[in-house]
């Protein structure tokens, strides 16, 4: 499977989040299953290649033999997300809020808790702009 046709059960979860119907333990225990699912997925493409491709693209953005535009498309096209590249983009940044979610009641047993981690009020409010902004990012796409 892989990010793209995984994109409703995603926006199952998203959701579910986004009215309160899942808490913010659990949006983050489906959520962040179903990523690492999909990136582990991803990643076994790795051994099928004949050379490291990966790192090739790496090495030539380092090196400047290649611009940031096209590092960005050629990296699509080999993980073969290219066709939405913006939900791949979101389920990403998701993922990053969910790994610094800190459930309310560990907080309260946090002396000084940290400006980088989410409550689940925060946690919410992130989850709904990104959406938003690639609910945008999909409209100027078709325009």
């Amino acid at each position: 499977m892989s990010y793209l046709s995984n994109k409703a059960q995603y926006m199952c979860i998203i959701h579910r989040f986004l009215e309160s119907r899942i808490d913010g333990v659990d949006f983050t225990a489906q959520f962040c299953a179903l990523w690492k699912r999909d990136r582990d997925d991803a990643y076994a493409k790795k051994h099928c290649w004949s050379e490291p491709l990966d790192q090739q693209l790496m090495t030539g953005l380092a090196s400047g033999e290649i611009t940031k535009s096209e590092f960005s498309k050629r990296w699509s096209e080999l993980w073969e997300y290219e066709e939405d590249i913006s939900f791949v983009e979101m389920t990403d940044k998701i993922f990053s809020a969910c790994d610094v979610f800190v459930a309310d009641s560990q907080m309260r047993d946090i002396p000084t808790s940290s400006e980088l981690e989410y409550d689940e009020n925060h946690l919410r409010a992130f989850v709904a702009q990104v959406l938003a902004d690639n609910k945008g990012n999909e409209q100027k796409n078709t325009e």
